[in-house]
């Protein structure tokens, strides 16, 4: 594989990466709010929400 095409895959992924992190801080923000909504007493449950903001990916 060539120098240019091995910077473009890199490029690619990193983008890719950052949008996921955009778009798992959006629904973590959602998922937070729904929870300090309807279940205040899990929302200290950093573990629960992690664990769930890493399924959206």
């Amino acid at each position: 594989m060539n120098e240019s095409k091995k910077k473009s895959n890199f490029l690619t992924r990193r983008t890719m990466k950052q949008k996921n992190k955009k778009e798992v801080s959006f629904f973590r923000l959602k998922l937070e709010s729904y929870m300090s909504e309807h279940h205040p007493e899990r929302l200290g449950d950093k573990g629960f929400i992690t664990a769930r903001a890493d399924m959206a990916l």
